[in-house]
């Protein structure tokens, strides 16, 4: 733990690594003595290389603070944990695992972690930050979310938590809104994934405390503590979470937890669409069926989830079995006169367009149909129709850009039919006439039969020609609110093109296919157009799997007709990627290789400036290097050199540091005149400044350099800590004694192409001088 205080002598910022008791340091300049007082986490304490900034919020499960992590200069959340976690090593140790197969977790909706460890006694946990509120104060500041909005947050969280069972076999046990971080861009990210269960087992005690203080989201198999926690478990909590992003409503809410507890046990939810009125049936299905009291009952996998989810945002009835009455936690819907109440007090619902005969439920004068296996039978508001007029009915008809009414203009077939029709009248009245004046009052009766049997025949033709037009006008609403649905359409129009047959309407559906088949290819053509716009433009950025997620995740308008379009392409991106990648590889190793031909001949070019004393010329090459920028092909070895050449290229500044770390020490010193103590005091630029007691008692000041060190005085100092860098100094001061020999030797203890070089360069120059001279 670093922490900062000022010196009161000197006004010295002192960097201290200390814990936050109260201690005392002495200041290294004026040798004053520092009072630390006793501290408290908060901005300018360093925990774990994380530099604190402010306090986001505290709770039970300990403190979490906006963070600066120094080592990569990025922000981080950083919770500092409770005390509980120093008392069990053995859960201390799990949760230590846990964060570690957490931190191996990459997913665009999970908060990563980044970092846990002990600092001085404080038990912390680093991850990912994220710029945003959590969902549960999102819905809470501005109400409910839309259908469309809560399923695409709810198959996003469904994914995420699929990554963590499919690839880590993680339960993450606490799902619920205050665990979820939505960003500026209402992008969901999922915290504690893989270290819940970490968490309630620190907590211990009561059943209260086990379930971290509100049962509202979790499964009723959780809260009795059955072994048999898994995947079903979490499928709940995110039922219980869409719950509430649709509503608004917390779920079994209650004022103490075990009034939520027995809530959940006794009652059931309400229906959602009383607070939400335009929820969709299949919405309320789904709602059913992850609220399921048994897991069983629910999902049993997150694909069969993550499928439905998409399905009741195309406006598709779930795949799932759904559970009724006390097999689920969502109570039955009110009946005709509990929907007029919430009518009132919500405002009128608002009813999808009714979706075509052999779709759904038939116009109500049609006997009902019963619904389909698995699909919920829920009560449906009867709008009397009136009563079509017997004459130039209107039919719609899909336009261009909206459906519009005409009369129907006869076509040249459905023209004979009419005359055909009037000669077959005439001729019947002329034979009636005949009879009449054959029969007498038989006749009559007769005629008045007959006449009777026309009404009724042409009254049941209308009716029929008016349930086939109301059919056609539905199948038309219904192709234009489902555009991505053109081969359910094409099949309800081609079964009704045969009843029309032989009517005024006769020809109709064809045209109307005809016209949707149009428009629906115009608007896929739109639709994708625009989608590959943007995913071409994330490609070019070099943006790979933002592009392919693009593709594979895309959900809005013409979703399922893009489908083989979206797969084709994704194969198409993925092959050019790899294309781009071995093209760009290739280059690379080519640019590589002229590089390090390059730096090795700078390498000589160095080592023999520096066994000749020519450091100035040395330093001059390597800022040109840099400048030209023509060695960084090589990435980190060139960056490497570059730091360890910076590093060793002054032997005197890394011994005059040495000098610095002994203020305030007596050390003993062999100069070229001798050796001698003395007490330093400062280093000031190229210069030293000490003092000594002379015989008769007085203080004397000596100032000196580091030419008028003893050659072994200086050739100890510049490897005084025994590093690399410190081996190399040593090798250039022998160098400049002329012990070349000694040199050699150093550069030889260290492995890299800096020292290679030294090494070949002062093996060129030996003859001379074999070790480091003394001056006596």
């Amino acid at each position: 733990m670093i922490r900062w205080v000022t010196c009161a002598g000197c006004n010295t910022r002192l960097e201290l690594e200390c814990g936050l008791s109260a201690t005392a340091v002495q200041c290294p300049r004026c040798q004053t003595l520092v009072d630390v007082p006793a501290g408290h986490l908060g901005p300018g304490i360093t925990i774990g290389g994380f530099e604190i900034k402010h306090l986001i919020n505290s709770g039970r499960m300990g403190k979490v603070f906006l963070a600066h992590q120094l080592s990569v200069d990025r922000p981080a959340a950083l919770k500092v944990l409770p005390p509980q976690f120093c008392i069990d090593e053995a859960l201390l140790e799990r949760f230590l695992v846990e964060v570690r197969t957490s931190a191996r977790m990459h997913h665009p909706n999970i908060v990563s972690a980044y970092d846990a460890g002990t600092d001085e006694g404080i038990h912390y946990l680093a991850m990912q930050y994220v710029d945003g509120d959590s969902l549960a104060t999102l819905v809470t500041a501005r109400g409910p979310l839309s259908e469309t909005d809560a399923l695409r947050t709810a198959g996003k969280l469904a994914r995420a938590l699929s990554y963590g069972w499919d690839q880590h076999q993680l339960v993450h046990r606490d799902v619920k809104p205050d665990n979820i971080l939505m960003d500026r861009g209402n992008e969901p990210y999922l915290v504690d994934m893989g270290i819940a269960k970490s968490f309630a087992s620190s907590l211990g005690g009561t059943m209260a405390e086990t379930i971290m203080g509100t049962p509202n989201y979790m499964s009723p198999e959780q809260i009795e503590g059955l072994a048999s926690t898994d995947l079903r478990s979490d499928i709940f909590s995110l039922g219980a979470t869409l719950y509430f992003m649709l509503t608004g409503n917390i779920p079994f809410d209650g004022k103490t937890i075990v009034q939520s507890l027995q809530h959940m046990v006794t009652g059931s939810l309400p229906d959602p669409r009383i607070a939400s009125p335009t929820l969709s049936a299949h919405c309320v299905d789904l709602l059913c069926v992850t609220l399921a009291r048994k897991p069983e009952a629910r999902h049993q996998s997150w694909q069969a989830l993550i499928s439905d989810i998409t399905c009741v945002a195309d406006g598709q009835p779930i795949k799932a079995p759904v559970s009724h009455g006390k097999d689920t936690l969502i109570g039955a819907r009110q009946q005709q006169s509990g929907l007029k109440t919430a009518t009132k007090k919500h405002g009128a619902p608002v009813l999808s367009p009714t979706p075509p005969a052999g779709l759904s439920a038939t116009p109500s004068a049609k006997p009902s149909v019963a619904p389909p296996d698995g699909a919920h039978p829920h009560p449906k508001v009867q709008v009397k129709k009136p009563k079509p007029p017997p004459r130039k009915r209107p039919v719609a008809s899909a336009g261009d850009d909206h459906l519009h009414l005409h009369r129907t203009t006869p076509a040249a077939h459905g023209k004979r039919k009419k005359l055909m029709r009037i000669a077959v009248g005439f001729g019947a009245l002329i034979v009636c006439l005949g009879l009449a004046v054959l029969f007498g009052d038989e006749a009559f009766a007769l005629i008045g039969r007959l006449k009777q049997q026309r009404t009724a025949a042409a009254v049941a033709s209308q009716t029929r020609i008016g349930s086939l037009a109301q059919q056609l006008e539905d199948a038309i609403a219904y192709a234009r609110t489902h555009p991505d649905e053109y081969e359910t359409t094409k099949q309800t129009l081609t079964a009704l093109e045969a009843s029309l047959d032989g009517t005024e309407l006769a020809g109709e559906a064809e045209q109307a296919l005809k016209r949707i088949r149009s428009r629906c290819e115009r608007a896929r053509d739109s639709a994708w157009n625009a989608l590959r716009s943007r995913v071409d433009a994330l490609f070019a950025n070099g943006k790979l799997d933002e592009s392919l997620d693009a593709l594979r995740d895309y959900d809005g308008e013409m979703a399922r007709a893009l489908e083989p379009l979206r797969s084709d392409y994704v194969v198409e991106l993925t092959r050019r990627a790899r294309e781009t990648q071995d093209a760009e590889a290739q280059l690379q190793a080519e640019r590589k290789s002229e590089a390090q031909s390059e730096l090795n001949g700078l390498l000589e070019a160095l080592a023999d400036d520096q066994v000749n004393g020519r450091r100035t010329e040395a330093v001059a090459r390597v800022r040109e290097a840099r400048i030209e920028g023509r060695l960084d092909a090589l990435g980190s070895e060139w960056t490497a050199i570059q730091d360890r050449i910076a590093a060793t290229a002054d032997p005197d500044e890394a011994i005059l540091s040495t000098f610095k770390r002994d203020m305030g020490r007596r050390v003993a010193i062999l100069f070229r005149t001798g050796l001698q103590r003395l007490h330093i005091r400062r280093v000031l630029g190229d210069e030293v400044m000490g003092d000594y007691r002379s015989d008769t008692g007085r203080t004397i000041i000596r100032k000196f350099k580091v030419a008028d060190l003893d050659p072994k005085e200086r050739f100890i100092r510049a490897g005084k800590y025994e590093t690399d860098e410190g081996r190399i100094r040593q090798g250039l001061v022998a160098v400049s004694e002329g012990a070349y020999g000694s040199a050699a030797k150093c550069f030889a203890r260290v492995n890299c192409p800096v020292a290679v070089a030294l090494k070949n360069a002062a093996e060129a120059m030996r003859g001379g001088t074999t070790s480091i001279p003394r001056t006596t």
